[in-house]
């Protein structure tokens, strides 16, 4: 066979290959068996289905280790979940990059690359490990991942990363822990120090009826007459819990299932896309036979690169804490919001990445358009001239093929998160006591519960952690 058959041939199973790859499958097919057991309630099972995935080497390798992190989490098991979660925050420092540098690499479709994790993902990742600590009853180190996330959070904001500027779990659990530190320890300054990030979140959240409760109790426990005068002033109000010789109980919750990414449709159903995609090719200077019309056909079914998030349908609004005969002690209140961060993050790298991957794909189009042309041209001018409108025809089926193996959205995420994380506190006398944890809908009803038994003891915490699937 002379070089221009084989130029053909190659030319051919090239295009073969590409068809061939629309097959292979992806994060989501991969998870599915381990997601499929946890949230089926086998917390332990899903996480021994990914371990497999976090030993292989693999694109994947930091999603894999969070998967399994915060299912083990779920499954009450800390120290395990730890294991996995501070591999994961030590690989994910190795692997940073900037989220707008990310984000600009859209267009290289990242499944075939190393996943480096949303940036809220891998602040989170601090969040869970410090809670495991927290459960576990180490309060200094949850305390410093607790420091890290609210650290990293202080650092995007500077840089303008305003979607990031609501997580307050962070400071309110590091505040947490500086009170049971003070407690055990009885020192003054790490009281001091809840006191000071207890301030901070009134900044942040000044509407926060538990923090302003927090301010006056930790005011009159210091005896500071003047900030018990300019509390009581300001939350007229607001009631400062009775404390002396009780001890508290603090529920942790962590709400439904979290937002997924997901695909915006085809590119061109984007208006806004379409136009500066044609602003793009436009500027350029286009081969002979290259028209705006035949990238617009290539183009016509091609996804968009840029992912969106959707919301699970979550039933759970909050957990009602009731008492054995029916009286309702509290109710958790959202403290972090991570599915409203998840969208907010989408609809940034959106706004910032939006003119060079319409750029992008210009060029990637019209390259491919140029090549489909030239191939037919080569084969008229060969022994096998007779098959060139053949060959422009597979090379011109290959175009969307091999666009769309260029061009896709990113569909990998931590998948595993809930929708948000809630808190309650409430003080009461030591004892056993006997409570009900009853899920409560946007309706104000309550659709399912747990009955849990606990003892509280004096002038001491007792902390739950629970996770609500739905």
């Amino acid at each position: 066979m002379n070089n221009s058959g084989n130029w053909i041939s190659t030319r051919l199973i090239v295009l073969i290959m590409l068809l061939l790859s629309g097959c292979s499958s992806g994060y989501n097919t991969r998870v599915a068996d381990a997601e499929k057991s946890f949230y089926g309630g086998d917390y332990t099972g899903g996480a021994k289905l990914m371990v497999p995935l976090v030993n292989s080497e693999s694109n994947e390798k930091l999603l894999y280790m969070m998967e399994a992190g915060i299912m083990l989490h779920t499954a009450g098991e800390y120290q395990k979940s730890n294991e996995f979660l501070l591999e994961a925050a030590r690989f994910a420092e190795d692997q940073k990059i900037s989220v707008r540098k990310q984000a600009a690499s859209v267009l290289l479709n990242e499944e075939k690359t190393r996943y480096h994790g949303e940036e809220f993902e891998r602040v989170l990742i601090h969040m869970y490990a410090g809670i495991n600590f927290l459960m576990q009853q180490n309060y200094q180190s949850a305390r410093v991942e607790f420091n890290r996330v609210s650290r990293r959070l202080d650092e995007l904001r500077r840089n303008n990363e305003e979607v990031y500027q609501q997580n307050i779990m962070a400071r309110y659990l590091t505040a947490l822990c500086y009170e049971i530190i003070a407690e055990i320890d009885n020192d003054e300054g790490a009281l001091e120090f809840a006191y000071i990030e207890y301030k901070r979140i009134l900044e942040m959240r000044p509407d926060y009826t538990q923090v302003q409760k927090d301010l006056l109790r930790l005011a009159h426990m210091m005896r500071d007459k003047e900030d018990q005068r300019k509390w009581g002033s300001r939350f007229k109000n607001v009631k400062m819990p009775e404390y002396k010789n009780k001890g508290e109980l603090v529920v942790i919750h962590q709400s439904g299932r979290g937002a997924f990414k997901k695909s915006r449709g085809t590119l061109l159903a984007d208006a806004t896309m379409k136009g500066a995609i044609i602003i793009s090719i436009n500027n350029m200077s286009l081969k002979q036979g290259v028209t705006i019309g035949a990238v617009m056909v290539a183009l016509n079914s091609i996804e968009h690169p840029i992912p969106d998030y959707m919301s699970a349908p979550n039933k759970t609004d909050h957990i009602a804490i009731v008492s054995a005969d029916g009286s309702k002690l509290g109710r958790t209140y959202v403290l972090e919001d991570i599915e409203k961060t998840a969208r907010l993050s989408a609809e940034k790298r959106y706004e910032d990445t939006r003119e060079k991957v319409a750029a992008g794909v210009a060029v990637k189009a019209v390259a491919t358009i140029a090549s489909s042309i030239a191939a037919e041209k080569i084969a008229e001018q060969t022994p096998l001239k007779d098959a060139s409108k053949l060959i422009g025809f597979l090379a011109g089926a290959g175009i969307g093929t091999a666009l769309a193996s260029q061009i896709k959205p990113d569909l990998r995420c931590w998948r595993s998160l809930p929708s948000n994380l809630q808190v309650s506190r409430i003080f009461l006398d030591p004892g056993k006591y006997t409570f009900y944890l009853q899920q409560v809908d946007n309706n104000g009803k309550n659709f399912a519960a747990e009955k849990v038994q606990v003892e509280i003891k004096e002038n001491e915490k007792t902390i739950i952690n629970r996770r609500t699937l739905q």
